[in-house]
């Protein structure tokens, strides 16, 4: 179900980085993969084979969100201080954050209703069938986590 467009590496041997793809495979985002805050595929491999999703939905540790209507990207700038002698400090990463959009009928609504306040994680999926989400050692892959999760009708 997955595939990996860009398997980057985390050190680099000069600059530039000769495993990523110049140009992006990424396409817009249609839906989202919602998760337990603990669930995860434990490798790459397992992160490409459709019956992980298909388990994890019957599971009830995955619920697909298919139909984003629009995407609004909230992300904040990381903040830098100048000293009085001319240098710079990072003081503060930035957040990635966003809105997602759905145009959902009632039952729906409510359903993702529950969601409120719950502590999940999401993968992404794009126009191009990418399936986005990150590996905090290199081995397993999770969704990004989610700080809040508002869902209002």
């Amino acid at each position: 179900m997955a595939t990996i467009t860009q398997l980057c590496v985390t050190t680099f041997n000069n600059t530039g980085n000769p495993v990523c793809y110049e140009k992006t495979e990424l396409g817009v985002p249609v839906s989202l993969l919602i998760t337990t805050d603990t669930f995860e595929f434990s490798t790459f491999s397992a992160f490409l084979l459709e019956a992980g999703y298909t388990t994890a939905i019957k599971a009830g540790t995955m619920l697909p969100v298919p139909g984003i209507q629009e995407f609004e990207d909230l992300s904040e700038d990381e903040e830098i201080t100048d000293s009085a002698l001319g240098g710079q400090s990072l003081t503060r990463l930035g957040n990635y954050r966003g809105n997602y959009y759905f145009n959902k009928n009632l039952c729906s609504a409510q359903a993702l209703e529950g969601f409120t306040n719950k502590r999940a994680r999401f993968f992404i999926v794009d126009s191009n069938n990418n399936v986005l989400g990150y590996s905090p050692d290199g081995t397993v892959v999770k969704g990004f986590s989610i700080d809040l999760l508002l869902a209002r009708k």
